[in-house]
C-alpha cells in the first residue's frame, strides 16, 4: 500500500470538526482492479477492488464512456461538492465505485457494457 499523505491545515466544516473532501480521482488501473483518489489534503489513497457492495450502498465514484474508453468521476451532489468525503483526516477506508466492464461485440459501433456496484478498500 502506498504511503499515505496527511499534510498539516486541514480544512474545517462549519462546525470547526476537520474533515477530508475528495477532489479527483488520480491513477486507474486499465482492468479497473484498483484506483487512487487525492483529497482537499493533497493526499493520495489507492483503493482495491473487492467484493459486491449492496444494493442501497452510495456510489462514490462511477465511469462515463468517453469513446474509446471509459474515464472514472467521483459523484457529486447538487451543489458540486463530492459525496466521498470524511469528517476527519483521510478518506474513508471502504468506497463503492459503480464498475462497469466493456466487452467489445463484433458488428455493434460501441462496445457492450456490464457490471455492478463493487466496494473498493484501502
Amino acid at each position: 500500500m502506498p504511503e499515505q499523505c496527511r499534510p498539516a491545515g486541514n480544512p474545517k466544516d462549519i462546525f470547526g470538526a476537520q474533515m477530508s473532501v475528495a477532489t479527483t480521482v488520480g491513477n486507474v488501473d486499465s482492468q479497473l482492479a484498483w484506483l487512487e483518489i487525492n483529497d482537499n489534503d493533497g493526499g493520495v489513497w489507492r483503493y482495491t477492488r473487492g467484493d459486491l457492495a449492496p444494493d442501497a450502498s452510495e456510489v462514490h465514484v462511477d465511469y462515463d464512456y468517453q469513446p474509446p474508453r471509459l474515464v472514472a468521476r467521483l459523484v457529486r451532489r447538487q451543489d458540486g461538492t463530492a459525496v466521498l468525503r470524511q469528517d476527519e483526516p483521510g478518506l474513508p477506508d471502504k468506497i463503492v465505485v459503480n464498475y462497469i466492464e466493456l466487452t467489445a461485440i463484433p458488428g455493434m459501433p460501441m462496445p457492450a457494457g456490464w457490471g455492478g456496484k463493487y466496494e473498493y478498500c484501502k
